[in-house]
């Protein structure tokens, strides 16, 4: 099964790295969804710092990236506006290398 892992803005770049690390030991591959370019930063520093502890262990780790732009219907007062985001999503996924 797919692990989702949601990244914020404010999420722990070492954190998210090691749950991305355990995901990969136990699935060989998990899913990272962020919204937002704040977040988008924070997914791709915890992907490059997890890569780097999984390189140790003969693992290699690669990403397919998916961008969908969705729209958020707000209602403020009984007026309607819409709020475009863009929801990134990273497949990861992995191999073993020998050394």
């Amino acid at each position: 099964m797919l692990e989702l892992i949601k990244v914020s803005s404010n999420t722990s770049q070492s954190k998210l790295a090691g749950a991305i690390c355990a995901a990969i030991r136990e699935n060989g591959t998990t899913l990272v969804s962020c919204v937002g370019f704040r977040s988008l930063v924070q997914s791709v520093r915890g992907l490059s710092i997890a890569r780097r502890f999984l390189s140790e262990e003969g693992i290699e780790i690669y990403t397919d990236i998916e961008v969908e732009n969705n729209v958020v219907v707000k209602n403020k007062d009984g007026e309607e506006s819409e709020e475009h985001q863009e929801v990134y999503k990273f497949k990861v996924l992995s191999r073993k290398v020998e050394k």
